[in-house]
């Protein structure tokens, strides 16, 4: 797990973090639940939508700075990492 990535999710903020340390992401999994609970309990019923992920990423797409062009200028562009294959 040494290059593990975890993402948690949920549907009322969306991602919420994404990160290595897995029992950091675990941590904000619970307190995900804990809210998406408590926002039932205070609405009494649910609305259906509720949901909260903690997965492994195993492929990631990003932005990321590339470098400055001769004008002094920012260049970004994707990259992409095969978590697996590291």
């Amino acid at each position: 797990m040494n290059n593990c990535k975890w993402i948690v999710w949920d549907n009322d903020g969306g991602a919420e973090i994404i990160t290595d340390n897995y029992e950091e992401a675990l941590d904000v999994y619970e307190k995900c639940k804990a809210f998406q609970e408590s926002v039932m309990l205070d609405n009494g019923e649910f609305t259906t939508e509720e949901r909260v992920i903690l997965a492994e990423i195993k492929k990631d797409f990003y932005s990321a700075f590339s470098h400055i062009d001769d004008e002094g200028q920012e260049i970004w562009d994707f990259k992409e990492r095969d978590l697996e294959e590291e």
